[in-house]
């Protein structure tokens, strides 16, 4: 009898073990994920671009890792910034995607004061952390002209950008074509309504 209340008692015990076990990998996977930070907010669908994505990533040696239902984490918000960055140059950015997600701008902002200074100011700075978040780039001044929407279309001011770049030493996005095409590709996707003709990208000596 004895014998068979210590077996019991043993399984009993190495159950309570086996939960407590996996209940602590549960939290600290949980935990994990709480703190990563996603490189979308949306999940990849798309097979082959998410094959595309990891691939970019890899070049870069950046470490990922991809949830169950498709998206994708990475440990530093400056280096999400960066590769969002990156992406978005090379189209590599998931297909109908909301740019006020990608940029972490509150769509309860955007309804409530849009063309207001403070929506301004939300996307001026949002576009400035993720071109400075570049290799290429040691600081950004980003200035952008939203007008009041008006009566008439015939009527209605451009939206316009004006960007003024740090290049990083040895970096050649001056003479670049597709690292300044990336940039206003990056502008564009972050900003309603602008169109290419109407950013003005310089460096410090006007150049660009």
């Amino acid at each position: 009898m004895f014998k068979k209340a210590s077996t019991v008692q043993k399984i009993a015990l190495g159950l309570i073990i086996f939960f407590v076990i996996l209940a602590f990998v549960f939290l600290i996977g949980f935990s994990t994920k709480r703190q990563s930070i996603a490189l979308f907010g949306v999940e990849i669908k798309d097979q082959y671009l998410l094959d595309r994505i990891s691939q970019r990533l890899d070049r870069e040696n950046v470490k990922y890792f991809l949830s169950f239902d498709g998206r994708i984490y990475l440990d530093d918000e400056k280096l999400a910034k960066k590769m969002r960055a990156i992406l978005v140059r090379e189209e590599l950015v998931p297909v109908h995607m909301d740019p006020w997600a990608l940029f972490d701008i509150d769509r309860w902002t955007i309804t409530d004061f849009e063309r207001s200074i403070n929506l301004r100011r939300s996307i001026t700075r949002a576009v400035e952390q993720h071109i400075v978040a570049l290799d290429d780039v040691d600081a950004v001044s980003v200035n952008l002209v939203m007008p009041e929407k008006a009566l008439f279309k015939e009527s209605q001011e451009p939206v316009k950008a004006s960007v003024r770049i740090t290049p990083r030493p040895g970096s050649d996005i001056i003479t670049n074509r597709k690292k300044v095409e990336g940039l206003v590709k990056l502008i564009q996707y972050a900003i309603e309504g602008l169109e290419s003709d109407n950013i003005a990208i310089v460096d410090n000596s006007g150049t660009i």
